[in-house]
């Protein structure tokens, strides 16, 4: 299928953008969950030129965190309401910690072969975290026990990957000089667990609205993963209910559309440079990997794919996270797309 390019320009260009109030989730986190363990190792959204650089891994091995739509929404619900309920606690006579820890003093567990880093713990009711995924305030029965069954799912899924991350080296007499290294970080475990049902004790000390909201309230224990860094390095996303607006309706918003949303949104902070619009270019068997459409393409459904990619611009075009994209043809059957990232300042 060719692609009619004034006709698309003027289509994306048409539609009107939405409000957008971004969520702040951890780029360690986006990053690994962009990965597609059966792509190639060299794909375009991995060549940040720093810390986030993909590593390559040993053909076979399974890399990333495979995340469904559903799923990938039910994260990001997961840390609006970490940004909402979360309070500074000051631990072991520490300075108060810049992470976000929920609303229960952490937890320590095993990561990356260290037995003492720090879980969030977040007491949460189930309403709560349905609202945030549906982006509504009125739900039903049914969207409830929906939720309840992905995190189920999540929970019981685990991940294995590998990124690399910037650490701050503290002077130490006689030894290290102030400054960073690289360091890399192995991960092979779940994304969260649902400790159990909370305690009316638990319950009664919190100084929030928690107590006054209807149904089960949940605690949820979650991976370093998900808060490694997220005081300094972070990405903004739409929050579920931009992102439901933007497509449609929540049964139009697919695993490409939640994907470009990542990648362009990723886009927006990884600069080495302060011109605006980004200008970020994909070539299309790249961009059709990295929204999970190698298969469907390999398949010669192109034609197909071409239509879906267009349809997730439009919805990144709506959530002002795009300005603009132009498609160049590179030879007779390929293009490249090129993205022009807006400034949120």
């Amino acid at each position: 299928m060719a692609i009619n390019k004034e006709i698309i320009v003027e289509r994306i260009n048409k539609v009107e953008p939405i409000i957008n109030r971004g969520v702040k989730i951890g780029a360690h986190f986006l990053n690994v969950s962009l990965r597609n363990s059966k792509a190639p190792n060299d794909l375009a959204q991995f060549n940040f030129k720093n810390e986030y650089e993909h590593l390559p891994t040993k053909e076979g091995t399974l890399e990333g965190l495979d995340l469904s739509s559903s799923e990938l929404r039910l994260i990001v619900a997961i840390y609006e309401l970490l940004q909402e309920k979360s309070k500074t606690h000051l631990i072991d006579g520490e300075k108060p910690q810049k992470y976000i820890y929920g609303n229960l003093p952490p937890v320590e567990r095993r990561y990356n072969g260290n037995p003492f880093v720090k879980a969030p713990l977040l007491l949460l009711s189930v309403s709560d975290l349905t609202k945030s995924y549906t982006g509504k305030n009125r739900i039903s029965g049914k969207e409830t026990k929906n939720v309840s069954e992905i995190l189920e799912h999540l929970e019981n899924k685990k991940f294995k990957t590998t990124y690399r991350r910037k650490n701050t080296i503290e002077k130490l007499k006689g030894k290290k000089s102030a400054g960073e290294e690289m360091e890399t970080i192995k991960f092979h475990d779940r994304l969260l667990t649902v400790k159990a049902e909370a305690t009316p004790q638990q319950i009664e000390n919190l100084e929030t609205d928690i107590k006054q909201t209807r149904g089960a309230k949940i605690i949820l224990e979650l991976s370093p993963l998900l808060v490694d860094q997220l005081d300094k390095i972070f990405v903004n996303v739409p929050t579920n209910k931009a992102k439901i607006e933007a497509a449609g309706g929540a049964a139009k918003l697919t695993l490409a559309m939640e994907k470009l949303i990542s990648l362009t949104s990723r886009m927006k902070t990884n600069s080495e440079n302060n011109s605006w619009p980004k200008q970020i270019p994909y070539f299309e068997n790249t961009l059709m990997d990295a929204l999970g459409f190698s298969e469907l393409a390999q398949k010669r459904k192109k034609g197909k794919v071409r239509e879906k990619i267009l349809e997730a611009i439009e919805v990144v075009k709506k959530l002002n996270i795009v300005e603009k994209v132009e498609i160049q043809k590179t030879d007779k059957r390929n293009y490249k797309y090129l993205f022009f990232i807006k400034n949120d300042k």
